[in-house]
């Protein structure tokens, strides 16, 4: 995903160029102060540096969307609870799996069909900002894209982390 050298400096350009300019300073984003385009252009370098390196949270995103790692499956969403001990939603669907699950909130085995995933800490952004989302779309039929994430601590056992959530529609009778 890293931009070559010429990506990242006509990028910068193009961003520095669309900033408010005033006697050669430039007033950048963040800054109390207007700077000089030397400095503009080297902050511009790192920002976008930080946003598209192999590391970056972009890139880390990308990978749980796209990856090896990454299942897609569909069912109607019936309930979004949270989890206290880790701050995650764990949304409840009935997918009509026969797959055997234990329900992550009272460990008892959860009715046949039903299947549940996690979200991102709600502490964070990402995991507040989708389980609201989640919770808006109870009762509906949903398409989830997570990744198997490794658990902490837990040798081989991952867990079902969901990275989107979209709208289907109505549930199937």
């Amino acid at each position: 995903m890293a931009l070559s050298t010429e990506q990242v400096a006509l990028e910068a350009i193009k961003y520095v160029n669309s900033l408010p300019n005033e006697d050669g300073l430039i007033q950048f984003p963040g800054f109390k102060r207007p700077i000089t385009r030397k400095a503009a252009m080297n902050r511009a370098v790192r920002d976008i540096v930080k946003e598209t390196g192999e590391r970056s949270q972009t890139a880390l995103l990308l990978e749980k969307l796209t990856g090896s790692d990454t299942k897609h499956f569909s069912g109607t969403l019936l309930r979004v609870e949270k989890e206290e001990r880790s701050t995650r939603a764990v949304l409840t669907l009935d997918t009509g799996s026969n797959r055997e699950a234990k329900d992550a909130i009272t460990k008892q085995v959860l009715p046949e069909g039903q299947e549940q995933v996690r979200s991102e800490r709600t502490d964070s952004d990402e995991g507040k900002i989708l389980a609201m989302e989640a919770k808006a779309l109870v009762g509906r039929r949903v398409l989830l894209t997570v990744y198997l994430e490794q658990m902490s601590g837990n040798s081989g056992q991952k867990v079902r982390v969901v990275q989107d959530i979209q709208d289907l529609g109505k549930p199937r009778d």
